[in-house]
């Protein structure tokens, strides 16, 4: 219990985890970036 503080209503906050969860949000944000910009490309005929 000592290792982890608590958040809002008792929530355990965990740095580590939320490190992770923030890289793997960019990295998904990047290939759906990717992903629109494909589908535009192909409908301009591209």
């Amino acid at each position: 219990m000592a290792e982890a503080t608590h958040g809002l209503g008792g929530l355990r906050y965990d740095p580590a985890r939320r490190a992770r969860a923030a890289e793997w949000n960019v990295a998904l944000a990047l290939v759906i970036m990717v992903v629109i910009f494909e589908v535009l490309n192909r409908l301009q005929g591209g």
